[in-house]
């Protein structure tokens, strides 16, 4: 990766940060976001199952698709030291870090769902960097 193509890199990971603390820290009510007094869930896939199903996918595609440039931001930009494992891990570390943030929030909920759900998003976009990277591999050949 070329020294402009890392500056890009940087703007790229940090947008990605900021829209997740965007979203998972502030109130958004016309989204239904912070509307209501929070809580906590720790039973796994839980308000996934309790919630209406239009919601449901709402929250579910939501959380997935918020992670997935993050996760192709992490493996570009550590892309020599970081592998599927690692990308799984800083997903997890900076989901669960935003949801004991949450803890202090009345009206956001800490959900062990949503974890699960931003570790899923976050490997997705590994999985797509392996593709983008493939494709670049190929090119460069």
């Amino acid at each position: 990766m070329r020294i402009y193509e890392k500056k890009n890199m940087n703007i790229f990971l940090a947008t990605s940060i900021l829209f997740i603390l965007y979203f998972t820290l502030l109130d958004h009510p016309s989204l239904g976001i912070g509307s209501n007094a929070g809580g906590i869930n720790l039973k796994p896939l839980l308000t996934i199952k309790m919630i209406p199903f239009k919601e449901m996918i709402i929250n579910t595609l939501g959380n997935i698709l918020l992670f997935v440039p993050f996760g192709i931001c992490i493996a570009f930009k550590f892309k020599k030291q970081y592998r599927n494992f690692k990308i799984i891990i800083t997903g997890f570390l900076f989901s669960l870090t935003i949801e004991v943030f949450q803890l202090f929030l009345s009206r956001r909920w800490t959900d062990v769902d949503d974890i699960i759900l931003n570790t899923l998003g976050s490997f997705l976009g590994y999985l797509i960097f392996l593709k983008i990277d493939k494709v670049q591999s190929q090119k460069n050949s």
